[in-house]
C-alpha cells in the first residue's frame, strides 16, 4: 500500500523528558520531509485501554496512507510480539501485540497484521538496547513505512488478525431515561457557550465590570487511579463529543456473585452499619457503600455491577449534564 509521508506518534512517555525527542529525531532520520504529529503522550503508564480507547478517537479522521505508532509496553523486553497493522481505512498502526489495537479492530477493523522482523525494522546499532523500543523498534519501523522505503509485504511475516490480543474488556452501554439527539444536544451545547462567550466579551467592553473568579470554568470531574500520575505540567487533552463521563452514586455498586464486571478490593473503611470500598478494575478505583457488616479482605476479587436508574452522563468537553439512565454491561 501507498502510504503519504504522515506519521502520527502515541505513547505513555509524557513531556517531561527527551523520551518523545528522540523518537521524533529517528523518524525524521529516516526521512527529514515527514510529517510529525503528536496524538498524545499523556496516556496513563501501562494502560493499554486507554491507549486503545485513543487510537479508535483520532485513527478515523487522520487520511489513508497515515501511519501510526503507539508506545504502551508494559512487556517491554519480553517475548511479546511487534507489529503493523493495516486497518479498514488504508492507515497502519505499529504497536507492540498488547491489546492496544482492540477497539480498531472491534470498530474499524483490522484486514492484515504482520510481525516486525527486527533485522528489518530495527534502528542500526540498537541491537543491545531492551528498554527502548519505542525509539529503536516502532518510531523507525513507522518512519520508514511513512516515507516509502519499507514496504508493508515486506516487514514481516503475516498471520491471522483474529490472534491478535485483545483486551478482556467489557462494554458497557448507557440507556438514557428518555430518548435524546446527541446531535441537537451538541448543538444546543455549542450555541450556549458562544452566546456566553459573546455576553463576557460585552461585558469586559465596560470599564466597570469586575471578573467574579473562576465560578464559570469548566467542572473537571476527578477520576481516582490506582496509579496516580503526576500531570500538573501535562498539557490538557483535547477534547471532543466522544468524551463522556458517568457518574455513579456509591450505593448503586452492587457487590454479586451475578455481577458483569470483576474487580479486586483495594480499600474498605467500615462506618458502622455500612461499609465505603474501593475497588480496583484495572487502574481505575470505583468507590461503593456497602450496607451490612460483612468483612472484606484486601487483594479479594469481587464481582459486582451497577444498578439503578439515576445514573448519569456528563459532557466531559463542558461539564454539563446530558441525561440519566441505566448501564448494561455486554
Amino acid at each position: 500500500m501507498k502510504t503519504n509521508g504522515i506519521l502520527v506518534l502515541q505513547s505513555d512517555f509524557g513531556l517531561v523528558d527527551g523520551a518523545v525527542a528522540a523518537m521524533t529525531g529517528v523518524a525524521l532520520s529516516v526521512d527529514p520531509s515527514l510529517r510529525v504529529y503528536n496524538l498524545t503522550h499523556e496516556i496513563p503508564p501501562y494502560d493499554t485501554f486507554e491507549a486503545s480507547y485513543r487510537l479508535l478517537q483520532a485513527v478515523p479522521y487522520w487520511p489513508e496512507g497515515t501511519v501510526f505508532v503507539s508506545v504502551v509496553d508494559p512487556g517491554v523486553g519480553s517475548k511479546r510480539k511487534s507489529v503493523v497493522a493495516r486497518t479498514g481505512r488504508g492507515q497502519l498502526i505499529v504497536s507492540p501485540d498488547n491489546g492496544t489495537l482492540t477497539h480498531i479492530d472491534r470498530v474499524i477493523g483490522i484486514e492484515e497484521v504482520r510481525e516486525i522482523e527486527e533485522s528489518v525494522g530495527r534502528r542500526r546499532d540498537s541491537e543491545h538496547s531492551w528498554t527502548f523500543h519505542g525509539r529503536d523498534v516502532y518510531a523507525y519501523t513507522g518512519a520508514l513505512l511513512a516515507s516509502g522505503k519499507l514496504q508493508l509485504e515486506n516487514i514481516g511475516p503475516s498471520f491471522d488478525p483474529k490472534a491478535i490480543i485483545r483486551l478482556d474488556g467489557k462494554k458497557a452501554v448507557f440507556h438514557p431515561n428518555e430518548k435524546i439527539d446527541m446531535n441537537q444536544w451538541f448543538a444546543e451545547r455549542d450555541a450556549s457557550i458562544q452566546a456566553a462567550a459573546e455576553e463576557l466579551r460585552r461585558k469586559k467592553a465596560d470599564r466597570r465590570y469586575v471578573e467574579k473568579g473562576n465560578k464559570d470554568e469548566v467542572f473537571r470531574y476527578p477520576v481516582s487511579l490506582v496509579e496516580e500520575k503526576d500531570d500538573s505540567l501535562a498539557e490538557q487533552p483535547v477534547l471532543t463529543n466522544e468524551d463522556l463521563v458517568i457518574g455513579v452514586r456509591p450505593e448503586y455498586l452492587k457487590l454479586s456473585p451475578d455481577g458483569e464486571l470483576t474487580g479486586e478490593m483495594y480499600g474498605v473503611m467500615p462506618t458502622g452499619m455500612e461499609s465505603t470500598i474501593k475497588i480496583a478494575v484495572g487502574n481505575y478505583l470505583l468507590t461503593g457503600v456497602i450496607f451490612g457488616s460483612e468483612l472484606y479482605q484486601i487483594g479479594q476479587k469481587h464481582a459486582f455491577s451497577m444498578d439503578g436508574d439515576n445514573i448519569l452522563l456528563f459532557d466531559r468537553k463542558s461539564g454539563r449534564y446530558i441525561a440519566a439512565g441505566t448501564i448494561r454491561v455486554e
